[in-house]
């Protein structure tokens, strides 16, 4: 539908008007707008089903304030520098699906492969934090974050879903607060065990960069430290 009337699309969805906008100046002015950068849907389900105030949930200046500080972690070197660093395991990791599923089916989708990366490349760069594609806690993650991701759609494409009441009667309820529960507790008790850290290696007085003969390491703290 975008395409056929581009550039710019408005349909309702229940009481809520959606607007789609493809021209790259129609969205600068409206990322530049605090008025168009509120989150009253967000935050209603938010609300419900608590993340924190990243930048999903706020909006306004709060949300430039906080893309602003997240973006410096978001430095394209530094993804470039973990993939240079990883290209061997991404490698030998796509290729033994390969070899696994082309007696199969012909095709293999390099999606669920490519997302434990880029989680990977996220916890090192942002949360300091080093995972491995194999390890269980990264796949559990991601596949909470699709399920709640799946279900914030859902909701939107399924306006009634939006009522309290209504959401509550089906299985989508659940398994919110089951993915939500688990991200947060994710979150926190990793945000504990770095500020532990970090005040050991205060009261020790050792450097926080890691890996010294590293330079592409040393000179980027991941987002986690600099808010700590």
């Amino acid at each position: 539908m975008v395409q056929k009337y581009t550039p710019t699309v408005r349909f309702w969805a229940g009481p809520y008007l959606i607007i789609f906008v493809s021209d790259p100046c129609d969205l600068e002015i409206l990322m530049n707008s605090e008025k168009c950068l509120g989150r009253e849907i967000c935050k209603n389900i938010v609300d419900r089903y608590p993340l924190g105030d990243g930048l999903i949930a706020i909006g306004g200046e709060q949300w430039k304030i906080h893309r602003k500080f997240i973006l410096s972690s978001f430095h394209y070197r530094h993804f470039e520098y973990f993939v240079k660093e990883n290209a061997v395991d991404i490698y030998h990791y796509i290729t033994d699906a390969i070899d696994i599923y082309h007696y199969i089916t012909d095709a293999i989708d390099i999606y669920h492969y490519i997302t434990k990366f880029a989680f990977d490349s996220i916890c090192e760069t942002v949360l300091g934090l080093e995972m491995k594609v194999s390890e269980k806690i990264s796949e559990k993650y991601i596949n909470s974050t699709d399920t709640a991701t799946g279900i914030l759609t859902q909701m939107f494409l399924k306006p009634w879903l939006l009522i309290p009441i209504v959401i509550r009667l089906t299985s989508y309820h659940k398994k919110m607060i089951e993915c939500t529960n688990y991200l947060n507790s994710f979150s926190n008790e990793l945000f504990i065990k770095r500020t532990k850290e970090y005040r050991e290696r205060i009261n020790q007085q050792v450097s926080t960069r890691v890996d010294s003969d590293n330079s592409a390491k040393k000179n980027r703290p991941s987002l986690i430290d600099s808010i700590i």
